[in-house]
């Protein structure tokens, strides 16, 4: 998408005063800590890790389905998940949120205690190592003959 046809869009529908087009930025903390609500609605994103670092922050977040964000996000809980290519719904979703601060605040709130208890390196790390015992630990005879189908 051109940057031209952006800010031709952005003029066009007289949108010059509420849409800041800021440019590079080398730390976005400040402005994701200044959001409201955080979207993510391309048609597939393994990871989003602009969603969980707003998570991290407590802004609540809007996704399309699809990804891996999905494993993430609860609908209802952390934010809102909405069908992809459904614009009516994105927008629905999104201004439930802005019209309702309290709501935001619970999600955002869920949000982060989520990233906090589940998805910092530690607990990621701790969870893969986890995964490399059960594999790596010897089985007994029995449950080796068991799983092949032999008596």
């Amino acid at each position: 998408f051109p940057y031209t046809t952006l800010f031709r869009s952005i003029g066009e529908l007289h949108l010059e005063r509420s849409v800041r087009c800021l440019g590079f930025q080398r730390d976005i903390r400040w402005i994701e800590c200044a959001a409201d609500v955080q979207i993510l609605c391309s048609d597939s994103e393994p990871l989003g890790t602009a969603i969980l670092e707003s998570m991290a922050l407590g802004v609540p977040v809007v996704i399309s389905e699809g990804g891996g964000l999905m494993e993430i996000v609860l609908d209802g809980q952390h934010g809102f998940v909405v069908p992809r290519g459904d614009p009516a719904m994105l927008a629905t979703r999104v201004g439930q949120l802005l019209g309702d601060e309290a709501m935001r605040h619970n999600f955002g709130q869920r949000a982060r205690r989520l990233v906090e208890s589940n998805l910092t390196a530690r607990h990621c790390a701790d969870r893969i190592s986890a995964i490399y015992e059960s594999i790596s630990r010897p089985r007994p005879p029995d449950a080796a003959k068991s799983s092949s189908g032999t008596p």
